[in-house]
């Protein structure tokens, strides 16, 4: 009795293991119901980065608070089709977003002007950690400090409205790796 449960037990195991070796690896789907996603986008080419010198260290940029867009009231009920809108968001040294620029719009053309405004009521209260460079001084007696210098600086992301099931969804995400 106890080798045919060990059997049976082996073979149990060997088929679970072998099922989890062939599942095919799908990415999941972003579920945009409820909550908001955000990722940055790709950089375009043209737009230079700061270059770091020898010894610097940068640190930052990431998310601190980031209110999602409000779908626009008025237009929930018009079944519009979903709109993406990609911007380009201009962070000041204290990490807060000081200008947000339209760059791509996708969607129903009279809609436009109410979904981007959307997008910048909505950017224009996003924090950052403050991007910071770092290097070590040599102080006149011999002694090490670390200096740090705040900059401002510039992200992508791209803003998603759709209506499911009557209601309406926003969010954030990242886009294919193309320049917007």
């Amino acid at each position: 009795m106890r080798s045919s449960f060990r059997l049976a037990l082996v073979a149990s195991l060997g088929a679970l293991l072998a099922a989890c070796a062939t599942a095919p690896k799908v990415p999941p789907k972003p579920d945009w119901q409820g909550r908001t996603h955000y990722q940055r986008i790709q950089v375009p080419a043209w737009q230079k980065p700061y270059q770091l010198t020898s010894g610097t260290q940068a640190t930052g940029t990431m998310l601190k608070r980031n209110p999602a867009p409000v779908y626009p009231p008025a237009l929930v009920a018009k079944g519009l089709p979903p709109v993406t809108v990609t911007a380009r968001l201009s962070v000041d040294k204290t990490g807060h977003v000081d200008a947000v620029w339209i760059s791509k719009y996708q969607g129903d053309a009279a809609a436009r002007a109410a979904f981007e405004a959307a997008v910048h009521q909505a950017a224009m209260h996003w924090i950052f950690v403050p991007l910071t460079f770092m290097r070590e001084v040599t102080r006149p007696d011999h002694t090490v400090a670390v200096a740090t210098t705040a900059k401002p600086f510039s992200l992508y992301f791209r803003f998603y409205f759709k209506v499911v099931n009557g209601k309406p969804v926003t969010g954030s995400g990242k886009a294919a790796a193309s320049a917007p």
